[in-house]
């Protein structure tokens, strides 16, 4: 049978791994909002490639145009 000093260990033991789970949440939650932050930075990166691409192709087909003409 447990001793009162074993119980009050086990609860100590208890509580003390409650806070790592705690702290663990806590951290898991910080990393997945990094993440998300990653994830929205490349789609404004993406879409900045992109739109200088089409820029580019829209100017050399302006300079096709009055080479063209000239």
């Amino acid at each position: 049978m447990d001793t009162l000093e074993n119980l009050r260990d086990k609860t100590e033991g208890a509580k003390d791994l409650k806070s790592v789970v705690s702290a663990m949440k806590a951290m898991a939650g910080s990393n997945i909002i990094q993440y998300e932050t990653a994830v929205s930075s490349l789609a404004d990166y993406y879409h900045t490639i992109a739109l200088g691409i089409v820029g580019y192709f829209k100017a050399e087909q302006i300079a096709a145009i009055e080479k063209q003409k000239g």
